[in-house]
């Protein structure tokens, strides 16, 4: 928590020194869409729908995910692209992006650093929905999804962009705090933008311990109690494209690579410490 307010500290500072321009999230940055300058305001929308092809490292999602060889599973979903901004506040979502949806203030942008306030969520809710037999079926309680303020900041690079998220949780749900970081790039071949993100997150140990660790209350002969979740390390990789097939229409497609490298990797909760995901969407864009 000190550190959270040494940085937000610095960045409150540091802002006074720029002048406004542009800012947005590097998953869509890469994808090479539309983007607003920072002290105008408006905003831009795409909708569509995508399936995905993926296999998860949670136990119960899908509900059937309750040994390592269940293997992969389809999924529908409704692609959500879009930002609007007026006066320095905004509000984004980016269903295929990694960080997903966002909200907040821009506190300094120019054409090579940005620094937001932001409100997030991190993690999502495990066993909070009524039709996961499962979670239902079994002694494991709801953990309900968190909501995060913090920091982003986003680096622009000629060659490639990074960007480093500083979150706490203010929702109650955990008291945890995240940090995380992305490099990614792009290029063009003619119409076509291909993209790479790789990067790293931090998870605090109460994070962990809220959503990981298994009391004896709700052990079972398949899911043994657990106790040991600690701080840990997340890593994410990803490969896409994106293609305009027509002056209002647009495909993506990514493949996503999830890798719990340490904290909750032995919890009974994950199935093995490994996610992937394929997926391929069309949408229109307003």
């Amino acid at each position: 928590m000190q550190l959270f307010k040494f940085y937000l500290s610095c960045v409150l500072a540091a802002a006074t020194l720029f002048s406004p321009v542009q800012a947005d999230d590097i998953s869509h940055s890469v994808r090479g869409g539309a983007s607003i300058p920072a002290d105008q305001n408006g905003g831009f929308l795409d909708l569509g729908l995508g399936i995905s092809y993926y296999k998860s490292p949670l136990w119960g999602y899908p509900e059937d995910n309750i040994e390592q060889n269940f293997g992969w599973a389809p999924e529908f979903y409704l692609n959500i692209n879009g930002r609007y901004q007026y006066k320095g506040f905004f509000i984004e979502a980016y269903a295929e992006g990694i960080n997903g949806f966002n909200m907040g203030y821009n506190l300094v942008s120019d054409s090579t650093w940005s620094v937001d306030i932001i409100g997030a969520p991190v993690h999502y809710g495990m066993g909070d929905d009524d039709d996961n037999k499962a979670w239902k079926n079994s002694k494991l309680k709801p953990r309900e999804g968190d909501f995060n303020l913090g920091i982003r900041t986003n680096y622009a690079h000629p060659n490639y962009m990074v960007e480093v998220r500083l979150l706490q949780d203010i929702s109650g749900a955990h008291d945890g705090h995240t940090i995380s970081t992305l490099l990614g790039k792009n290029w063009q071949q003619r119409n076509l933008n291909l993209h790479l993100l790789a990067g790293l997150v931090y998870h605090s140990k109460h994070a962990g311990e809220y959503y990981f660790n298994v009391s004896p209350e709700e052990a079972s002969e398949t899911i043994p109690a657990y106790s040991d979740a600690k701080a840990g390390l997340v890593a994410n990789a990803e490969f896409g494209l994106t293609y305009p097939i027509k002056e209002d229409w647009v495909w993506r497609g990514f493949y996503r690579y999830t890798k719990i490298l340490s904290g909750v990797d032995d919890s009974p909760l994950l199935v093995h410490d490994e996610a992937h995901i394929f997926a391929s969407s069309v949408s229109y864009v307003f």
